[in-house]
């Protein structure tokens, strides 16, 4: 009887994808995730649109666009509040911390990172605990230093252009 061959397993790299982080293509998943927000709070799909909130505000965070971040997350922890989600407003509360030591308020951040102590405690979250206590101890050894260079939100012209009658 002949024997099969041995089998060889090929020697290759998987390689990764990367994503263009241009302002074009910023701009391009942007208005993905908007829709994809809008629509699912249009159809009351209130847990699917308070994640999209939470996209736009990571976004937004890498971008430093602190002002814009702080609102959706803001959205997006009203609705998982409402919507019961534990996880998901322990992980905002964690990231408006963030927003908030961005801004230099770290009193509201130590709140915001308090309250998301005590609920994950309260819960028996023992990940979500140790992620909070990190977070504060960041919080604690980055007092002093404050990000110099805040992005706001895009204001209105300066001179409004007239109406048309």
């Amino acid at each position: 009887m002949k024997r099969l061959p041995v089998a060889h397993i090929a020697n290759t790299r998987i390689m990764y994808a990367k994503i263009e982080r241009t302002p074009y293509a910023l701009l391009l998943m942007e208005a993905s995730v908007m829709k994809t927000a809008q629509h699912n709070m249009r159809f009351r799909v209130y847990n699917s649109a308070s994640y999209n909130f939470s996209d736009l505000a990571q976004m937004y965070l890498k971008q430093n666009r602190l002002s814009e971040a702080k609102w959706y997350l803001l959205q997006s922890l009203q609705i998982s509040r409402q919507q019961n989600d534990n996880r998901h407003t322990i992980t905002n509360l964690i990231n408006l911390a963030a927003v908030k030591t961005g801004y230099g308020d770290f009193a509201q951040a130590k709140q915001d990172l308090v309250e998301a102590r005590g609920l994950a405690s309260s819960l028996g979250l023992t990940m979500d605990v140790a992620a909070v206590d990190k977070q504060m101890h960041y919080l604690e050894d980055n007092k002093n230093t404050l990000k110099t260079e805040i992005r706001y939100a895009e204001t209105a012209d300066a001179d409004p252009k007239p109406a048309i009658k």
